[in-house]
C-alpha cells in the first residue's frame, strides 16, 4: 500500500509528466546530477512549491492544491538542505518548534522520544544551536522535522558537508526511527554510503525521465549510479 502517489505530475521547469509511488515504511532515494529537479520535486511534495499539473494522493486523500501547512497537518515534513534553524534558540527550543501543532503533553512525549535517539543533541540540548557543529546542526534539522505526527519525512541533501563519522550517525538515526515509527522517507542525496545502507528503492532523474530501481544491486546493474559510483 502506498503512502504517496504522484499521478501525471509536472513541476518546476519540467513539463514532463511523472508517475511514481512511495510505499509505506520504505526509504526511497531520488538521485541525479545537479539541475535535474531533485530538490524542486521534494519542495513540491512538501507544498513549498506548486504543482504545474497532476495530482498528489497521500493516504487516499488528494492534496495537490494544499500548501506546506496542509502537508504538515497530513503528516508530511521536510528537512531543508540549508537547515533554517533558529540560530539563537537552544537545541530543545528548536525541536519544540517542530511540534507546534501538538498539545503540551504530546509535545513533551514526542520530544523525549526523539532526544533519546539523537545522543549528540541530548548532551547539548541547552546549547544555542549556532554553536553546534555542522553534523549536529544536520541532526537538529532532522529532529525538528520528526516532531509531530510525521508519516512521510523528506530529506534534502542530508549528507552535505558531513564527515564519514556523521554520515554513519545519520544512517543509524534514519534507520532506527523509520523502523520504530511506521515512517516513510524520501531522500534527495547522491551519497553512495547512504544509498547502500538505507535505500529500499531508487529513483533517478535524468534529462526529464525517471528511472526506477528496486534495490541498490539493480541500480548498479542498470547503470543508474554510474555518475557517482565507479
Amino acid at each position: 500500500m502506498s503512502d504517496l502517489k504522484a499521478i501525471n505530475i509536472s513541476f518546476g521547469e519540467r513539463n514532463h509528466h511523472f508517475f511514481f509511488e512511495i510505499n509505506k515504511n520504505e526509504i526511497v532515494f531520488i538521485i541525479g546530477r545537479n539541475g535535474e529537479g531533485k530538490s524542486t520535486l521534494l519542495l513540491t511534495i512538501a507544498g513549498l512549491l506548486p504543482l504545474k499539473s497532476g495530482d498528489f494522493i497521500f493516504n487516499g486523500n488528494i492534496i495537490s492544491s494544499g500548501n506546506e501547512v496542509n502537508r504538515i497537518i497530513n503528516g508530511i515534513r521536510i528537512a531543508l538542505e540549508d537547515r533554517q534553524l533558529f540560530p539563537n534558540l537552544t537545541v530543545k527550543e528548536n525541536i519544540y518548534i517542530g511540534g507546534y501543532q501538538l498539545n503540551k503533553h504530546k509535545r513533551d512525549a514526542k520530544y523525549n522520544e526523539i532526544i533519546e535517539l539523537f545522543s549528540d543533541l541530548k548532551i547539548n540540548e541547552k546549547k544555542i544551536s549556532k554553536t553546534l557543529s555542522g553534523g549536529q546542526q544536520t541532526q537538529l534539522n532532522i529532529a525538528r522535522a520528526l516532531m509531530g505526527d510525521t508519516k512521510l519525512l523528506l530529506l534534502d541533501e542530508p549528507s552535505l558537508g558531513l564527515d564519514p563519522v556523521n554520515v554513519n550517525k545519520l544512517i543509524a538515526i534514519i534507520r532506527e526511527f523509520s523502523l520504530k515509527n511506521d515512517l516513510s522517507v524520501v531522500i534527495v542525496d547522491n551519497n553512495i554510503k547512504l544509498i547502500k545502507n538505507l535505500a529500499n528503492r531508487i529513483i533517478k532523474l535524468e534529462n526529464g525521465v525517471m528511472y526506477f530501481a528496486e534495490n541498490i544491486e539493480s541500480a548498479i546493474d542498470n547503470g543508474l549510479l554510474n555518475d557517482f559510483y565507479p
